[in-house]
């Protein structure tokens, strides 16, 4: 096996692992805060979320 192809194999799951966890934290960044992922993870970048979470 090539080592790119390694690199693809190990990937795969990895990459379904992130899919579920950040389709699940999605979901309840959306329910109780009206958030978007990418808008709590701009926030918690910024500082802001601290001031503004609990």
């Amino acid at each position: 096996m090539k080592p790119e192809e390694t690199l693809v194999e190990q990937w795969r799951p990895l990459l379904s692992c992130y899919n579920e966890v950040a389709g699940r934290l999605g979901r309840a960044l959306q329910e109780a805060h009206g958030l978007t992922l990418s808008e709590f993870e701009t926030l918690e970048r910024r500082g802001v979320l601290a001031e503004h979470l609990p």
